[in-house]
């Protein structure tokens, strides 16, 4: 926190200091903040009481080259005089003596006028001393003011201030003229204007100045008194740019001439001067180039009179703007500072670069909106050059602190992941182990290389057994070998010269036979452009079986791309040279490769974990320790019949059918007792399946005394084991109580046979008997082994088109000979443009006969039953009802279990094996449909068989 506050006090110090600086000793800087401010601010409203008589073009043309007789000046003054103006202003200067006639002349008509001030200015002569150069006699006597016409220009050229007082070196001193202007058009008298600390009064009306802090006495004219002077200036505010006052100017020579109307000038200040071009006196403005409405510069400098003219209506407006005190300028220097560092500081996270530079403008744009307000309503020269200096400064030094901070934080970050890599999975490079020594034990080879792909063209070894030290492998110079043993040579270099896929090799041992070895090359990837090549060297008469080669070529598949997930072999090894480096500093650039290799060598060995939990053959959920999953793998979905993207979020327990009165107890055991939790679970309903499901707390630090972070949940399929358990125990039911009834007739009749001597017709009714029970021993293997196949998918459906209606008159003709024998009569109803359907006829026959002889055998004598078969939207139905004796309610939920008959006493008689309805069962799932009952007892039953239009597809949730 300590270190926080010094960071943000040195930003803030170092931001408004060099603000301020910049302000002091570049004022050009201000000055065009301040021109940017006033042509923002735009043209006033022109003022009503100021008019201009100008010395034109059109007046020269029509009077002549300037300067004119005097007398045609005086001439122009008695004509204004009778408007009865304000006060004029004579901004010429008459300093010469022409003739008599002429300067008397005009000399009359200024004492006729009353009201004019004349022009003086001071001018250095070749002594180099300053005076005055004044009106002619004639003039200075009737005048009733004399004024200086002198502007002060700024560093920049702008007319932007006029003295209010000037004097030459022998200390005589004019005011302004605008103020002597006013003076006497307000009727008073030369004593009237006072100048006071910061302001200068004319007759009772108060404008403030800027005034340096030395001061001189100086010995004043008319009448002469020492006076103290200082250097006092007032700014000049432009109403608009060159050509404000078009609308208040009229030619020389109109007024003249009388063209104008007297309303142009009465009770107005009247400014006569030049506004020719080729006269000179030209100044700039603020507004020199500012557009137009058409679209174009006003790139013309102001007259003279122009710039009198705003300098007049300057202070009869009153309108002074402040300086901004340089303490007031430090304080907005250092707001901009503060606020540039909580923007960038706010604009962080997603989009950040674009966040910052949205604070950027935002926070320019709102030092220009406040200067822009302050300038206009408060007439107040803001601080723009500190403010946005301060801004400039603050943003390169918060971003280099931020910089450092993420460089900071990125040796935090590259420790820590240093250390991840170690703990996360100590044992994650084994998983990039060189599988060359395996390959070369399965295919019995001499040696083994695997070669990865560095460029088109070109292979690196990556890894070998028993194989010669290889370097480079390129197109055009086939395979190098940097070594070979003793005794060893090459015979040809044809490795990857076009489709050539053996190379040879002489080895010769000690003993003096030679052997011809041979390398066999196999393409791993694109084999046009393959990622890497395996080389197999066997001897010629050896031969390496083909599944063999295979498996090694997915190995070294495998390898190569576990490789270009973690580093390539040439990032693994680094130079010497490099080594020196490591006593200097590092930069942000190599902390972000260090950081991002770091990264992608955890992410690759995390990818590896999570393939390899996602490929577990047991169904893998984790959740957090609220209950909700994270992960889940291929075997879970299918196990719980749902997408990945609806598992992900929802609850463990309630996925897992976790009892809502056992979840207490058993949270207890795996998040408390840290203990595993075993219980067996049933999952799905038309086709249930058995699983163990076994949960785990996954601890902190992997210590059974961490915290708990989440919760492992492992779904095994025990669905087989069951299957055989449930096989076991009606086999042991089938052989124990269903055969031993027809075993114990025939033992015990066989029995009688043997043993007594039995009359000839009961003989023959024993043996009947006992061929009967025989039949019915088998008949039941039969139907038992039919169900197993059919439930354990042995028996395919040999699905072909039938028309069901078909099967049912089919089995109906046969089953009819029956009925007969009974009295029961068969009737039969089929629905008209019944469908052709996909499905076994076999089977469908066996389960319409075996619902439709139950119908015959359990129902009393004279009755009817009926075989309807019709359609609905889905499915084809088949109806068999009978009149019988019907099935009580509790028995009807179990008729379809294997061996299950319904005790009652009216087919206590009636011989079964308690498996026909399992089969039928069996027989309409397997096509996709489903058998359904209703009864009731005394009054029949009724059994529907479904068979779908289509065939259903499987859905997942």
């Amino acid at each position: 926190m300590r270190n926080q506050i010094l960071w943000v006090a040195s930003l803030l110090f170092v931001c408004t200091a060099v603000g301020v600086l910049v302000s002091w000793h570049m004022p050009g800087l201000e000055l065009y903040a301040q021109h940017w401010l006033v042509r923002a601010r735009g043209p006033l409203p022109l003022p009503d009481d100021i008019a201009i008589v100008a010395i034109d073009e059109a007046s020269m043309t029509r009077l002549g080259r300037f300067p004119w007789r005097r007398a045609l000046t005086a001439q122009m003054l008695a004509q204004l005089s009778k408007s009865r103006p304000k006060a004029v202003a004579l901004d010429v200067l008459f300093t010469e003596q022409t003739n008599n006639t002429d300067d008397s002349a005009l000399g009359a008509a200024v004492a006729s006028a009353g009201n004019v001030v004349a022009a003086a200015q001071l001018a250095r002569t070749e002594s180099g001393s300053v005076v005055w150069l004044r009106p002619i006699a004639a003039v200075e006597r009737a005048a009733a003011g004399i004024g200086h016409a002198h502007v002060s220009t700024e560093v920049d050229g702008v007319a932007g201030s006029f003295l209010v007082r000037q004097a030459d070196d022998l200390g005589q001193a004019e005011w302004a003229m605008a103020l002597e202007t006013i003076r006497v058009g307000e009727g008073a008298n030369t004593q009237s204007i006072q100048e006071v600390p910061g302001a200068v009064i004319v007759r009772g009306r108060t404008f403030p100045v800027r005034s340096e802090t030395r001061a001189i006495e100086i010995q004043s004219g008319r009448p002469r008194s020492t006076q103290r002077l200082q250097a006092s200036w007032i700014p000049i505010e432009y109403v608009g740019p060159t050509s404000s006052f078009a609308s208040r100017t009229f030619s020389f020579a109109d007024v003249l001439e009388g063209k104008v109307a007297s309303s142009a000038f009465q009770g107005k200040y009247v400014i006569v001067g030049a506004t020719a071009a080729s006269l000179g006196d030209r100044f700039t403005s603020p507004f020199v180039h500012t557009e137009g409405a058409d679209g174009q510069q006003y790139g013309e400098f102001l007259s003279g009179v122009e710039v009198l003219a705003n300098a007049l209506n300057t202070v009869l407006r009153g309108r002074s703007y402040s300086e901004t005190p340089d303490w007031l300028a430090a304080l907005c220097g250092a707001l901009v500072a503060l606020l540039t560092l909580g923007g960038l500081s706010v604009a962080q996270g997603k989009w950040e670069s674009l966040k910052q530079l949205a604070a950027i403008i935002l926070i320019g744009a709102l030092i220009l909106g406040l200067s822009y307000l302050a300038f206009t309503r408060w007439l107040i020269y803001p601080p723009i050059v500190p403010s946005a200096v301060s801004l400039i400064f603050a943003i390169p030094l918060v971003l280099l602190h931020r910089s450092l901070g993420a460089s900071r934080e990125l040796d935090s970050q590259i420790r820590q992941l240093v250390q991840a890599e170690s703990w996360l999975w100590p044992s994650a490079h084994e998983a990039h182990a060189n599988p060359a020594a395996l390959i070369e034990r399965l295919t019995t080879a001499s040696g083994v290389a695997i070669l990865q792909s560095t460029s088109p063209n070109r292979y690196r070894v990556v890894a070998s057994s028993g194989m010669p030290l290889l370097g480079w492998v390129t197109e055009s110079q086939g395979l190098t070998i940097d070594s070979l043993p003793p005794g060893g040579q090459m015979e040809t270099q044809s490795l990857f010269t076009g489709k050539a896929e053996i190379v040879h090799f002489f080895y010769e041992e000690q003993d003096p036979q030679a052997q011809l070895m041979e390398t066999l090359k196999c393409a791993l990837g694109n084999g046009n452009a393959p990622g890497g090549i395996l080389i197999l060297l066997h001897k010629m008469d050896q031969r390496m079986p083909l599944e063999m080669i295979r498996i090694g070529v997915e190995l070294s598949g495998g390898f190569l791309v576990s490789l270009g997930r973690d580093h390539s072999p040439a990032e693994a090894v680094r130079s010497p040279r490099r080594s020196l480096l490591r006593l200097l500093p590092h930069g942000l650039t190599w902390k972000t490769r260090e950081l991002g290799s770091l990264n992608k060598r955890i992410l690759s060995d995390s990818r590896f974990v999570d393939q390899s939990l996602r490929s577990v053959g047991d169904g893998l959920l984790v959740a957090g320790v609220g209950g909700q999953i994270v992960f889940v793998n291929r075997r879970s979905t299918e196990i719980l019949g749902m997408k990945e993207r609806s598992l992900l979020g929802s609850d463990l327990f309630q996925r897992l059918d976790q009892p809502e009165k056992t979840l207490a107890e058993t949270l207890e055991e795996v998040v408390v007792d840290r203990a595993t939790v075993e219980r067996e679970v049933t999952l799905g309903k038309s086709s249930p399946k058995h699983f163990i499901v076994r949960l785990s707390p996954v601890c902190e630090n992997s210590s059974e005394r961490g915290a708990v972070v989440g919760i492992v949940a492992s779904l095994s399929d025990i669905t087989k084991q069951r299957e055989l358990q449930q096989m076991k125990t009606e086999i042991m039911t089938l052989v124990t109580h269903e055969l031993r009834t027809p075993l114990t007739a025939i033992q015990g009749m066989s029995e009688v046979l043997t043993q007594f001597d039995v009359d000839p017709a009961r003989q023959r009714e024993m043996h009947a008997a006992i061929h009967e029970e025989a039949k019915r021993l088998a008949r039941m293997i039969d139907d038992y082994l039919n169900i197993t196949r059919l439930e354990a998918g042995a028996r395919a459906l040999r699905k072909v088109p039938v028309r069901v209606d078909a099967i049912v008159e089919r089995v109906a003709l046969l089953l009819n000979p029956i009925g007969a024998n009974r009295g029961i009569q068969i009737l039969c109803e089929f629905e008209e443009g019944l469908p052709v359907i996909k499905a076994d006829p076999d089977l469908l026959a066996q389960a319409v006969t075996n619902v439709l002889g139950n119908a015959i055998k359990y129902s009393p004598r004279s009755t009817e039953v009926s075989v309807t078969v019709r359609m609905d939207t889905t499915d084809v139905l088949v109806e068999v009802a009978d009149r019988g004796y019907g099935i009580a309610a509790e028995d009807v939920k179990r008729i379809f279990d294997k061996f299950y008959r319904v005790p009652r006493a009216e087919s206590a008689e009636e011989p079964g094996t308690g498996l026909g309805l399992t089969f039928v069962r069996e027989i309409m799932e397997s096509h996709g449909g489903r058998v359904t009952v209703q009864s009731e007892l005394g009054r029949g039953s009724t059994f529907l068989l479904r068979l779908p239009l289509e065939p259903k597809q499987d859905t997942e949730s």
